[in-house]
């Protein structure tokens, strides 16, 4: 196998360890001051630091850009850091099945999404879905279930055909499903302890939450690269939860300004791809603001001009100055009573008529510098139940009572997006199609953390589940809601009790949800 040979690794880096070392996550809520901070470069650098942690009963845990608003990546232990592990085989494997198919990719998992998409481009190949910002590393997106928006398209841990995986004892296993994509009969690779072909251990360990072990590597099967033209338009929360329940809003109908568009441009798209959307949750006048945004797929690269070619460059732009945040937050702390104002404001200036562009850059959605400066809790309704309705309305009430009695304010829209069903065990998206309700805090605003404790409590009573790259403190030591809201979570445990025999991979996070105590 040509490319970043698992077993020989001819590097010149060398594995950086600091004894002490203070690792923060990107908005610097959490911290983590580990027994010992290794920057990994080579897989035997992973065997080894296992294999030194099992020695000395230590647990390991392995992180990346720290793009994740919960405590998953926090550990006491030996952390390591797998930024230095990002390269892209040069070829696919031979002991693939199918070595015609040209989008499978096999890469290294420290690799950052943004990376990734960049070196994609020389190869025309496109993700097929992706959270709305870039910083994240393949692993760390994957494992912690990120998403994106599509209701027919899988969330990120979709595109994940073949994993592997360095456990216990520094072994290391290629994992797959009971029909993977590698061919057994001429399965042989150098490095790799052995090829597991089974559902129940791929689909625990795919979005494993880092308690399995670290994940070297992944096969993921991309598209080929495809066009997007993205719409951003304005509603009212009427309007969308009309077309929610109709199902009217995941069709062209449900886009009131199409029928303005021109003959060129209708004849150009082949349907629409993704729809999400963001609302005040403020009356602001008669009505709550909604922006809606639609992907529209593209059968060819389409002639452009400068207008389409950009997205609204107040909104783009202002989001990734640093001023920005600044009046967010002195608004959020000084003069609360204008937030609902400025976040209709905010909702406006997302207005934008036509942008086109690669797939991966439309799927970003920018304004990255107000993004590390938030945080937000994330759970996912089942789509056709329609509790999501229900449970958003209960807290725009609870919003409005917060303001007149406490004087809390929510200072940023809340979200919609919506994500295909999965097989994987712990991704809130296991079994069935849903709706993920976004509610994002600027950092620093008054009560946010008290009022995040009541959404969520409102949004469990609705049977949401999780996403654990998002705050769910709420799930904290409630073993049978989690039983509840996850049917397969024994069968996740059973494997990670196997895999994590000594507790090497157990941290603060999988502690206090209980996990392998159930």
């Amino acid at each position: 196998m040509v490319g970043f040979n698992i077993s020989i690794q001819l590097t010149l880096s060398v594995m950086k360890i600091k004894t002490r070392y203070t690792w923060k996550n990107s908005i610097k809520k959490y911290t983590a001051q580990p027994l010992k901070f290794f920057k990994a470069t080579t897989l035997n650098d992973l065997r080894q630091i296992i294999i030194e942690a099992e020695q000395n009963h230590v647990r390991v845990r392995a992180v990346g850009s720290g793009h994740s608003f919960s405590e998953v990546a926090i550990s006491n232990g030996y952390l390591v850091d797998i930024s230095r592990l990002r390269k892209i085989d040069d070829n696919i494997p031979s002991f693939i099945k199918d070595p015609s198919q040209k989008t499978l990719v096999q890469v290294q998992a420290g690799i950052t999404v943004q990376r990734f998409n960049k070196m994609m481009v020389r190869r025309h190949l496109c993700v097929v879905n992706m959270g709305g910002i870039d910083e994240q590393t393949l692993a760390g997106a994957i494992s912690t279930g990120t998403h994106g928006t599509g209701k027919d398209l899988p969330a990120f841990h979709g595109m994940v055909m073949s994993i592997v995986l360095v456990t216990s004892g520094g072994k290391v296993f290629r994992i797959e499903p009971n029909d993977g994509i590698t061919n057994k009969a001429i399965y042989a690779e150098e490095g790799v302890d052995d090829l597991i072909q089974d559902d129940q251990k791929f689909n625990s360990v795919l979005v494993g939450l880092g308690c399995f072990g670290i994940v070297y590597s992944l096969i993921l099967k991309l598209e080929q690269m495809y066009w997007l033209e993205e719409t951003k338009k304005a509603s009212t929360w009427a309007v969308v939860r009309e077309a929610l329940v109709d199902g009217t809003l995941f069709t062209e109908k449900g886009d009131p300004t199409s029928a303005n568009d021109s003959d060129a441009r209708k004849n150009n798209r082949v349907k629409l791809r993704s729809v999400m959307f963001q609302v005040n949750p403020y009356v602001i006048g008669k009505d709550q603001r909604c922006t809606v945004v639609r992907h529209w797929l593209l059968k060819k690269e389409p002639k452009r001009n400068l207008w389409d070619m950009t997205r609204n460059w107040a909104s783009y732009f202002g989001g990734s100055l640093p001023f920005t945040f600044a009046i967010v937050w002195l608004c959020a702390k000084f003069f609360p009573r204008g937030l609902p104002g400025m976040i209709s404001f905010s909702l406006k200036s997302l207005w934008d008529v036509r942008y086109v562009n690669k797939g991966y850059k439309v799927l970003y959605q920018g304004a990255e510098f107000v993004k590390k400066r938030a945080y937000d809790c994330e759970y996912a309704f089942d789509f056709n139940s329609k509790d999501y309705i229900t449970a958003i309305e209960e807290i725009f009430k609870v919003v409005i009572q917060l303001r007149m009695n406490y004087r809390r304010y929510q200072s940023a829209p809340i979200g919609f997006r919506f994500v295909k069903g999965s097989g994987a065990y712990l991704s809130a998206d296991y079994g069935k199609d849903v709706c993920y309700i976004d509610l994002p805090f600027v950092r620093g605003t008054p009560g946010a953390d008290e009022m995040l404790d009541i959404y969520q409590d409102i949004l469990l009573k609705y049977d949401g589940r999780p996403h654990w790259g998002k705050i769910h403190n709420r799930m904290y030591g409630k073993p049978a809601s989690l039983k509840s809201l996850y049917p397969a979570v024994l069968t996740w445990q059973k494997e990670f009790r196997a895999f994590n025999s000594a507790g090497t991979f157990s941290n603060n996070f999988s502690d206090r949800l209980q996990l392998g105590e159930l």
